[in-house]
C-alpha cells in the first residue's frame, strides 16, 4: 500500500512539474499539487512515524492548496500554513538531536536570510511582516538542520532544499517581472526542490522515532 501511494504521489508530482507548475491557477492544478503532498502525509501516518512529520506534511499540503489559488488572502493563508509546517519540522529536527551551532553552512544560511530580508522588505508591501517572519522561520530550520547528527543526513538535505525552494519562490513572487522569460524555469525549480524536500523528510524520519 505504501509503495502504491508513493508511486501515485510521484506521478502527480511529475505531472505538476512538467505541465502545471508554470501555468495559471486552475482547480486541476490545485488538486494535483495538493494531493501529491497529501499522499506523503498519509504514508507518514501509515508508517506510524513521528507526529510532527505528519503534521508538517499535512500543513504543507494545506499550504499548497492555498498558494495555488489567486489573491492576497489565499497567499497569506498559504504562507501561515507553511510557516506552521516549518515550525513542526523545527520541532522534529530538535527531537532527532539537531542543535544550532556555528559552522560555515549555518553562517551561509544566516547571510542568505539577511540578504532575502533586505531584498523583500521594499517589495513585499503590506505582506512584508508575514513574509519576513517566514524568512526567519526558514532560517532557523536550516540552521538546525545543518546541526543534525550525521545519521539523519537526508533530513539535512531536505531542509536545505526547502531553503533553496523558498528563496527562488520569493524572487519569483516579489522580484521577477511578471513576463520574465525565465519564469517557467523558476516555477519548475521551486517545485522540484520543494517536493524533494517533503519526500526526503519522509524518507529520513518516516519509519523512525525520536531519540
Amino acid at each position: 500500500m505504501d509503495m502504491i501511494l508513493l508511486s501515485i504521489s510521484g506521478v502527480l508530482a511529475a505531472a505538476y512539474g512538467v505541465w502545471y507548475s508554470p501555468r495559471g491557477s486552475s482547480w486541476a492544478k490545485t488538486a494535483i499539487k495538493t494531493t501529491s503532498v497529501a499522499l506523503l502525509a498519509l504514508v507518514a501516518w501509515l508508517y506510524g512515524g513521528p507526529f510532527l512529520l505528519a503534521a508538517g506534511l499535512i500543513l504543507g499540503a494545506l499550504g499548497d492548496f492555498w498558494l495555488s489559488r489567486d489573491g492576497d488572502r489565499a497567499f497569506l493563508i498559504g504562507l501561515v500554513s507553511f510557516a506552521l509546517g516549518h515550525l513542526a519540522y523545527i520541532g522534529l529536527l530538535w527531537q532527532f538531536g539537531a542543535v544550532a551551532q556555528m559552522s560555515v553552512w549555518a553562517i551561509a544560511i544566516g547571510l542568505l536570510a539577511c540578504g532575502m530580508a533586505l531584498v523583500l522588505w521594499p517589495r513585499a508591501g503590506d505582506l512584508r511582516g508575514p513574509v519576513l517572519g517566514y524568512v526567519a522561520i526558514i532560517a532557523v530550520m536550516g540552521v538546525l538542520a545543518v546541526g543534525l547528527p550525521s545519521l539523519w543526513w537526508i533530513g539535512t538535505i531536505a531542509a536545505l532544499c526547502f531553503v533553496v525552494s523558498d528563496a527562488i519562490l520569493a524572487c519569483e513572487l516579489f522580484v521577477l517581472p511578471k513576463g520574465a522569460a525565465i519564469r517557467p524555469v523558476t516555477s519548475r525549480m521551486v517545485w522540484i526542490t520543494y517536493f524533494a524536500a517533503q519526500a526526503m523528510f519522509l524518507a529520513a524520519f518516516g519509519g523512525q522515532m525520536p531519540l
